[in-house]
């Protein structure tokens, strides 16, 4: 299989190593402004072809494969230009600007019949998959909450604000854990430097289900933190995606009342803490293996989660806009719907 890669920066350049190392990828066609950058990977990489334009790219026969690894501003028309030309695509997270434009994306993935995957990488992080392995197995009991921090010093982005860069990360792992759509989202953010306006975000959503989740993003923070706990009625689990060893850890450990005895008085149990074993695999290489296969089987991929995430986003910057406020996202789906439908419309009235 042959691959295309359109932007060369750091992380376009991880995704050429990678489809460097697969035996299946015979070629990597590249993509990028910075002429040298290219010139650098193709005495790199044999495997390597530089690509003198974007044309080149969407009208090359033999690639089946492209991922945009673009500044955010280019995901959106490029991954539609790339998908109108029956190519499989992966694209770095953000891939659209709101709701619609991320259902039109998919709604021409499934026309032209081929696969569009949004770079969640973190779905494909051993540690993660141990986490929700442990959660799905009912090991913790009834969720009661779910709490995500990601933050460190920097990198502050010109192209993206916060909620834009990180947001994505810890929304695709709450939304995949409980395999549903929030309700509500509330949010609020403040920005100190850099030119998009937000350095930092904590969001709140709440669930049909009854279930809470918090999640804070920031790149003003002394400490690296990237932190995922969840809280049942039984057990309690941690993913500390900075630990080198024992990532996950699930904690027997509770709080109750019992009104029979005492009413008003809690009572707390300590118990074991557990490590599981987890299978070290590079997240990166098995999402793009994950792609390959889905390309190779034909196997149709549900677009639900990335649309999910997406309308959270934009949820969430409703809320922000209007000094935190709670937002009903499922109003936001109906309303981006209706628009949807219409635009629709226009275009049959057209042809």
């Amino acid at each position: 299989m042959e691959v295309g890669i359109v932007g060369i920066g750091a992380w376009g350049a991880n995704y050429v190593r990678v489809f460097g190392e697969i035996p299946e990828v015979t070629e990597i066609h590249c993509f990028d402004l910075n002429r040298m950058r290219l010139g650098e990977l193709e005495r790199q990489w044999k495997k390597v072809k530089v690509s003198n334009s974007l044309r080149d790219i969407w009208h090359n026969p033999q690639i089946s494969l492209v991922v945009i690894a673009t500044p955010a501003r280019f995901h959106y028309s490029q991954v539609r230009e790339a998908l109108l030309n029956r190519k499989h695509v992966l694209v770095e997270k953000p891939f659209a600007n709101n709701y619609e434009e991320a259902k039109e994306l998919f709604d021409i993935a499934a026309e032209r019949g081929v696969v569009l995957r949004v770079g969640h990488i973190m779905l494909h992080n051993p540690a993660y998959k141990k986490l929700k392995e442990v959660v799905v197995s009912g090991d913790l009991g009834c969720l009661s909450y779910l709490r995500f921090e990601r933050t460190h010093l920097g990198v502050v982005r010109e192209d993206v604000d916060i909620l834009d860069d990180l947001g994505p990360h810890d929304l695709s792992m709450l939304l995949d854990l409980t395999g549903e759509c929030p309700d509500e989202v509330w949010a609020k953010g403040m920005g100190v430097v850099g030119q998009k306006g937000l350095d930092s975000v904590i969001m709140m959503l709440l669930f049909r289900s009854g279930l809470y989740a918090y999640l804070y993003f920031s790149w003003l923070e002394p400490l690296k933190v990237r932190k995922c706990v969840v809280v049942g009625n039984k057990k309690m689990a941690v993913f500390d995606d900075m630990e080198p060893t024992h990532k996950v850890r699930v904690y027997d450990y509770e709080v109750t009342q019992n009104f029979q005895k005492q009413p008003g008085r809690f009572y707390y149990s300590c118990g074991n803490i557990i490590c599981p074993f987890v299978d070290w695999k590079e997240p990166l290489k098995e999402q793009c293996l994950d792609v390959l296969q889905a390309i190779n089987s034909g196997k149709t991929y549900n677009p639900e989660l990335p649309l999910m995430v997406q309308a959270v986003m934009d949820g969430a910057r409703y809320s922000l806009v209007r000094g935190g406020q709670g937002v009903d996202i499922r109003c936001l789906l109906n309303d981006a719907a209706a628009e949807t439908s219409e635009r629709q419309k226009r275009v049959c009235a057209d042809e």
